[in-house]
């Protein structure tokens, strides 16, 4: 399929969804995972260690949350901080598998002053995945984690 480029709401594609500014719902379709990140900001970006190799400089790990999560009718990935993170399982904690409901997520803020809020809405036990949707959970569980 060929589509048209709309140069004024373009977009670089990606399989990651990125928090906007303001109120968002996302419907999370995975069990969560949490990682630990080895690695350090140098001037020319993310460097990546191994466990091995931050165990021998004495860097800690960074904390990631992921989940696969769908939002705006697109399934994407979530990958977040403790700060995001740690109030979507707490919603987990309260109300049971965040995979059957609905969450509202609003971010406000810009680098360290950035902040979220996490709210459950509607139910979706009975929603379910269609078809594509598990295609499309499937592909990104095998590019990314097996």
């Amino acid at each position: 399929m060929i589509t048209p480029i709309d140069y004024t709401t373009y977009e670089k594609p990606s399989d990651f969804y990125k928090m906007k500014d303001g109120k968002q719902v996302i419907q999370i379709i995975s069990k969560g995972n949490i990682v630990d990140e080895y690695g350090m900001r140098t001037a020319r970006g993310w460097v990546r260690f191994s466990e091995e190799e931050a165990k021998a400089k004495n860097i800690e790990g960074k904390k990631r949350f992921t989940w696969i999560v769908l939002t705006g009718g697109k399934v994407k990935i979530l990958q977040c901080g403790v700060l995001l993170g740690n109030q979507i399982a707490m919603l987990g904690k309260e109300f049971g598998d965040p995979q059957n409901y609905e969450i509202e997520v609003t971010k406000s803020g810009t680098g360290f002053g950035t902040t979220y809020s996490v709210k459950k809405l509607a139910d979706t036990i009975n929603k379910g995945d269609t078809l594509s949707q598990v295609n499309e959970k499937m592909f990104l569980m095998k590019k990314y984690f097996l």
